[in-house]
């Protein structure tokens, strides 16, 4: 499964391997490119900074979900990922925690095939509308 999400479109693809089909469909007006679709529904909760002195990076931080569970995201300027922590309850009723912290990114992308959407996406008719 791969996913391209074209902001600028308004559109994204979703390529599914195994079953060799494409889905096209409308990105929602609520969702914050940013954040894709963990940030749909995701409300701003502060703005702040990591690290002391000289060393600041200023950061915008976000609450929502991630696969269901309340979650925090961090965002520089720029909206380059810094973190995400969540927790909750799974489905047996066990407690989960967790976080995820990004490094080594770079700006930019050095391969840009990786945006290369197959014919059959780009002929693929747009599911879920949503005009607003």
């Amino acid at each position: 499964m791969k996913t391209i999400i074209d902001y600028n479109a308004k559109i994204e693809y979703s390529m599914n391997y195994a079953s060799n089909t494409c889905k096209k469909t409308v990105l929602t007006t609520n969702e914050l490119s940013c954040l894709g679709k963990n940030g749909n529904n995701a409300t701003i909760i502060d703005r702040t900074h990591f690290g002391a002195g000289g060393q600041q990076i200023p950061v915008e931080i976000y609450s929502g979900l991630v696969g269901g569970y309340p979650s925090y995201f961090s965002v520089s300027e720029g909206c380059i990922p810094v973190g995400i922590t969540y927790h909750g309850m799974d489905a047996n009723g066990n407690g989960v925690i967790g976080s995820i912290g990004y490094h080594d990114i770079t700006s930019g992308v050095s391969d840009t095939s990786v945006f290369d959407l197959p014919a059959k996406c780009i002929s693929a008719p747009l599911e879920n509308i949503v005009v607003g």
